[in-house]
C-alpha cells in the first residue's frame, strides 16, 4: 500500500510527462525519479527516466539503469533494444546499431523492422517489398526503439514513404502514384481535424513537392510553422517538422534551402537527435560531402 501517497502518484506521472512535453527536463526528472522510486520495477516509469536522461544527455546515468534493468526485467528485449539505441545517440556508430538490433530476434519478427533494417542498409528493393505488406496508416521512425514522439522524425504513411524510396531511384511514375495514395490519406486528417498533430501537414508538404506543386507546398509549411511555434507543439514537434520541410526542398531540388532549414533545426529547443536521424534517413544521403551538412553530422 502506498498511503496517503497513492492518490497523487498517478497525477505525478502525468505532471513529468508533460513537463517532458514542454522541454522542463530537470522537472520532468525530479517527478519521474518519484514515480519511478514508487513503482521501481514498472516498465513504463524506467522507459520514461532512461527518455529524460537521454533527452538530457545524461548517459552515466542512462547505461546503468538500462543495466539494472537488463538483470530483472521480463522484457530483456525492450532493453537490449534500449541499450542500442542509447550507445548509438552517444557514438552515432550505425554499423553496430544495425549488428545489435539484428541480435535481437523479436525485433526481426515484424515486417516493420524488416523494413527499418533495409532502409537503414540501402536496400530499397527489400524496403518496397515490405511496406507493401504495411498498413497505410503507420508512423514509421528509424529511431522508434521506444522512444516518445518527440525524440524521433517520423513518416506518417507508408504510401508517403514508398514515394520517397521511388524518389530516391528516380522512379518518376511510381513516385508520383505513390504520393497521390500518401495525398489522399493525409489531407481528410488536416481538413477534418485542426487539433491533428502538425506533422501530418509536414508530410502533407512532402507529398506537394512530389507533385510539383510549389504553391501548396509553401502555403503548407507557413501553416505547419505556425503551429509549431506555440508552446504545445515548440518543443515536441518543431525540430522534426522542420526536418520534413527540408525533404520537401530535397524533392525540389534545393539542396541549400534544405540545409539552412536542417540548421535552423538544429538550433531550435528541442530534444530531436537531428544528427543521428539525419545518418539514418536514406533522403539525406544526396547532401553527404556537402561542408555544412557534414557538419550537421557530426554536432
Amino acid at each position: 500500500a502506498l498511503g496517503k501517497d497513492a492518490s497523487f502518484y498517478p497525477s505525478q506521472r502525468v505532471l513529468a510527462t508533460t513537463y517532458f512535453r514542454l522541454g522542463r527536463l530537470a522537472e520532468a526528472q525530479y517527478h519521474m525519479e518519484a514515480v519511478l522510486r514508487k513503482d521501481p520495477l514498472s516498465l513504463r516509469s524506467n522507459n520514461d527516466l532512461v527518455n529524460v536522461y537521454a533527452a538530457r544527455g545524461m548517459w552515466d546515468k542512462v547505461f546503468p539503469l538500462i543495466e539494472e534493468n537488463l538483470q530483472h526485467s521480463d522484457d530483456l528485449d525492450h532493453w537490449k533494444i534500449r541499450s542500442a539505441q542509447a550507445k548509438y545517440l552517444q557514438t552515432g556508430d550505425r554499423n553496430a546499431l544495425i549488428a545489435a538490433i539484428g541480435a535481437i530476434p523479436s525485433f526481426r519478427n515484424e515486417n516493420g523492422k524488416k523494413t527499418w533494417e533495409a532502409l537503414v542498409r540501402r536496400d530499397y528493393s527489400e524496403s518496397l517489398r515490405q511496406l507493401k505488406l504495411r498498413d497505410a496508416d503507420i508512423r514509421f521512425r528509424f529511431l522508434d526503439l521506444r522512444l516518445p514522439r518527440n525524440m524521433s522524425m517520423s513518416i506518417r504513411n507508408s504510401y508517403l514513404l514508398a514515394a520517397l524510396v521511388h524518389f530516391e531511384l528516380k522512379e518518376k511514375m511510381n513516385w508520383t502514384a505513390e504520393s497521390e495514395k500518401a495525398k489522399a490519406s493525409l489531407q481528410p486528417i488536416t481538413q477534418v481535424d485542426p487539433m491533428a498533430d502538425p506533422d501530418y501537414s509536414s508530410n502533407l508538404a512532402i507529398c506537394y513537392a512530389l507533385e510539383g506543386d510549389r504553391e501548396r507546398m509553401e502555403a503548407t509549411i507557413q501553416a505547419v510553422r505556425e503551429k509549431t511555434n506555440t508552446e504545445i507543439f515548440r518543443f515536441s514537434l518543431q525540430a522534426a517538422c522542420e526536418m520534413h520541410i527540408a525533404i520537401a526542398y530535397l524533392v525540389l531540388g534545393e539542396n541549400d534551402k534544405a540545409i539552412e532549414t536542417l540548421e535552423a533545426a538544429s538550433k531550435m529547443d528541442g530534444i530531436l537527435f537531428l544528427n543521428r536521424e539525419l545518418d539514418l534517413w536514406f533522403i539525406f544521403d544526396r547532401l553527404r560531402g556537402n561542408p555544412r551538412f557534414d557538419k550537421l553530422l557530426e554536432d
